[in-house]
């Protein structure tokens, strides 16, 4: 790139040590005074032809206050300069090129726009001293200047390997991660690593499209500043509102495109929070990564707070940003797949939750009896964990989703504890030795805390082992590793003699097939199933039947979940279920209240099913019946002839219906088929006659 006179070194070979020491001292202090006495020329000539390049005229004004430009300028000019100093040493060299280096890669400005303005430097030196006078001079500054940009690239390459072992650390956590919040608080730990991050945040809007910080992480500076950004509710709407006069992060929230802030004091654009920035001098540029696919909504916002003015310039910082956008959207469309949608939360709520838990102020224990269907007796009673935040009891469908791996099982460990005293105040008030049921989500079988914690608990509590059952939660979040340590843990814990079941069975396309594979004792049928009933009363009625009898198919016993309502409770007897959980029986009470629900009931009076009474027990009568009408269609010569004189209506209804319509149903399944268009609308129209008619009920 550098090209040499007639009187310079082209032929003269690389040699450190005439680069420096008393040889060459007399040679360049007559340049070294010559280049002080032009010094206005050399950076009058070096400002016209720097003009001519993008980065440096364009880019420059915006990333640097005009203070600062000229110490910049005069930084360079000054570097050259010292370039020609007589007294150089190595050493002094060395450190003040990597200085530089360091420098020119925090303001993010490209290697070969540096090496040009180098280039241009020293033609400016040429054109304003005498080039043959001081030709043996130039040579060594030549030579000096190329191991300046050696020692320059290094910086380069110093911060090119920091980014790249950030990356490899944020991939790793990509793929084993199965957590949102331990995904967004451990990328941001590792990317303030990066030593030219005062900071980085992860934005969401919440309901009212209000943007708040998920995460926070970097100097306490920073921290402070965007808490009291957050705190004072500076951030406009997500929702409802252009992206006027919003900030880097909303613009790229509107754009779904990566937007850069060079110098936050200097964007028009941050104009509402240049004094916070101003006050916590902390933050000097922006970066803001949507999560988010093409003209796609974002997940969230990452935001990366730069100490330095600069961000999207250089080729490889460009690849950087692309990079981690990439890996985390894929984290982010991961959990989605696995979770469903990811909820937004406040860094203040987050802080305010992971405090309660750590004190165990927050942990509220409520409880719900499982009743055995046959006798009405209690077969146990569920536990579950709920936080206390002020005023809002939180179950743990809001909490879970919302919460570290690590503060997750702190809240566990707390619960299971919690529940195992309560129990054993229980047996010792005379109320029976009760099994405790509590729940253990599917992919935390491959967390040996777990495991540990609960053989901890039972051994602190003295509580047996068959006197436990864990309800196994989330079984559509499976991969290969996770199924083979959750069989593995799964066969430890039945082992040890605790019960098991597969709680959630329904909810999850993929949890089927690991009622075959795993060794549950017990499935559970979905409250989310059983809570459609008002919408589709016949399909929630049949699945539930279905999913009974393949349980049972397997050896299993079958409890339904969610059953809020009398009719509901009937109906699911009629479908010959083995217990309930539910309103119905007993609401989700406290452990005082539970103590008193136990004292008062033994045996609950339970609807007898042999004869429904309610519209969904003889819903689920129907069902039954074209069950057993389906058999009797097989074999036709057991159907005799129907005539006026032998008006057989197939196999009967425990209820009694208008004849008229008993006919037309059956008739329609045996001259047609139960499967075909003529039976589904004889049969939609017996159960609208059903639902609207008492005179169809006896």
């Amino acid at each position: 790139m550098f090209s040499m006179n007639a009187h310079g070194s082209s032929s003269e070979h690389y040699d450190p040590v005439r680069l420096y020491g008393p040889d060459c001292a007399s040679l360049l202090a007559r340049l070294h005074q010559a280049m002080q006495a032009r010094a206005a020329d050399i950076a009058a000539f070096f400002h016209q032809r720097t003009g001519q390049d993008a980065i440096l005229r364009d880019l420059l004004p915006q990333m640097l206050s005009g203070q600062e430009l000229e110490q910049f300028k005069s930084c360079r000019s000054g570097a050259l300069l010292e370039l020609a100093a007589p007294d150089l040493t190595p050493e002094r060299h060395r450190d003040e090129a990597l200085r530089l280096g360091h420098l020119y890669t925090r303001l993010g400005l490209p290697q070969l726009d540096l090496m040009l303005g180098q280039e241009i430097l020293y033609l400016a030196v040429g054109h304003c001293v005498d080039a043959h006078e001081h030709a043996q001079a130039l040579a060594i500054v030549t030579q000096r200047l190329m191991r300046t940009l050696a020692w320059q690239a290094e910086a380069y390459q110093r911060k090119q390997t920091l980014r790249q072992n950030l990356l490899q650390d944020i991939t790793r956590l990509v793929w084993e991660t199965s957590n949102y919040t331990d995904l967004i608080a451990q990328t941001a730990e590792i990317l303030i690593r990066h030593d030219s991050l005062a900071g980085c945040s992860f934005v969401k809007p919440d309901e009212q499209g209000i943007f708040h910080y998920e995460y926070i992480a970097g100097t306490p500076e920073v921290r402070r500043c965007l808490i009291e950004i957050d705190a004072q509710n500076r951030m406009p709407g997500a929702y409802g509102e252009g992206p006027h006069e919003l900030g880097t992060m909303g613009r790229a929230w509107y754009s779904t495109r990566t937007e850069c802030s060079l110098n936050v004091e200097l964007d028009p654009h941050m104009r509402r929070w240049q004094p916070f920035f101003a006050r916590h001098a902390a933050i000097r540029s922006i970066i803001a990564i949507p999560l988010c696919r093409a003209d796609d909504i974002p997940i969230a916002v990452l935001c990366l707070y730069g100490r330095y003015p600069g961000g999207l310039i250089s080729a490889d910082q460009k690849a950087f940003v692309e990079q981690l956008q990439t890996l985390l959207l894929f984290a982010c469309s991961r959990l989605l797949t696995l979770s469903g949608p990811i909820p937004g939360m406040s860094y203040n709520a987050r802080r305010r939750w992971a405090a309660l838990i750590q004190e165990g102020k927050g942990l509220r224990m409520y409880y719900q009896p499982v009743v055995e269907l046959a006798t009405g007796k209690p077969l146990g009673i569920y536990a579950l964990a709920h936080l206390q935040d002020g005023d809002q009891l939180l179950p743990p469908s809001t909490v879970q989703p919302l919460l570290s791996s690590d503060e997750f099982f702190a809240l566990y460990s707390l619960g299971i504890n919690q529940a195992m005293v309560d129990r054993e105040s229980w047996r010792r008030a005379g109320l029976g030795d009760r099994r405790l049921g509590i729940n253990l989500r599917y992919k935390a079988l491959a967390d040996s805390r777990y495991l540990r914690e609960i053989h901890a608990a039972m051994a602190r509590h003295d509580c047996p082992a068959h006197r436990l059952t864990l309800h196994i939660l989330d079984l559509a979040e499976s991969s290969d590793g996770l199924d083979t340590a959750a069989a593995k843990t799964l066969t430890q814990i039945r082992e040890m003699g605790i019960h098991i079941t597969a709680d959630d069975l329904g909810a999850g396309h993929s949890s089927l097939d690991r009622l075959r594979q795993l060794p549950f004792d017990t499935i559970k049928i979905d409250h989310s199933i059983v809570w459609l009933v008002d919408k589709d009363p016949t399909s929630v009625l049949f699945f539930i039947h279905r999913l009974t009898r393949l349980g049972h198919t397997l050896g299993k016993r079958v409890i339904v979940e969610g059953v809020d309502s009398v009719d509901m409770l009937e109906a699911v007897a009629i479908l010959d279920a083995d217990a309930v959980q539910g309103r119905a029986v007993c609401p989700l009470l406290p452990a005082e209240q539970m103590m008193g629900w136990l004292d008062k009931t033994t045996v609950l009076a339970l609807p007898l099913h042999k004869r429904p009474r309610s519209k969904l027990a003889k819903l689920a009568s129907l069902l039954l019946w074209e069950e057993r009408l389906h058999l009797t269609l097989e074999n036709t010569a057991d159907i005799p002839a129907v005539s006026a004189q032998n008006p057989s209506l197939g196999p009967p209804l425990p209820f009694l219906a208008a004849r008229s319509q008993r006919r037309r149903l059956f008739m329609a399944a045996r001259n047609h088929g139960l499967h075909s268009d003529s039976y589904r609308a004889a049969r939609r129209h017996f159960i609208a006659q059903l639902f609207r008619e008492e005179s169809l009920i006896s």
